[in-house]
């Protein structure tokens, strides 16, 4: 399979505090309300048997938590047909890590992460 990297940098402004972005991260809801094409996303339980060997979430990460999430898609009936995306959080000392399955079989593995200079 084909693997792409994006690292896209984003400077904190001076009076937000790095804990408070970290928190807000963690919580996970800010993340997929943030998504431009979200219709909804609702809790659901952890594939477990998926991911005990999965790589992408590592030991130094805090308990796993799952949402199902719908989409607008912006290529087929633009606005019309709904994607459903599974998607997996790790929350981790200096922020959160998502993995998304989307269809087609292509998987998505997302860092947030605060790093200080």
């Amino acid at each position: 399979p084909r693997k792409t990297s994006t690292t896209t940098r984003v400077s904190i402004p001076p009076n937000v505090p790095p804990e408070a972005v970290i928190s807000a991260l963690q919580e996970h809801i800010p993340i997929l309300s943030a998504q431009p094409y979200m219709v909804k996303f609702e809790p659901r339980a952890v594939p477990v048997k998926d991911l005990v060997r999965d790589p992408f979430f590592r030991a130094d990460g805090l308990p796993l938590r799952a949402f199902l999430s719908r989409r607008r898609s912006r290529h087929w009936h633009p606005g019309r047909h709904t994607v459903v995306v599974p998607c997996v959080f790790q929350s981790f000392a200096a922020g959160t890590r998502c993995r998304a399955d989307v269809q087609g079989g292509v998987t998505i593995g997302s860092s947030y992460e605060v790093r200080r200079r």
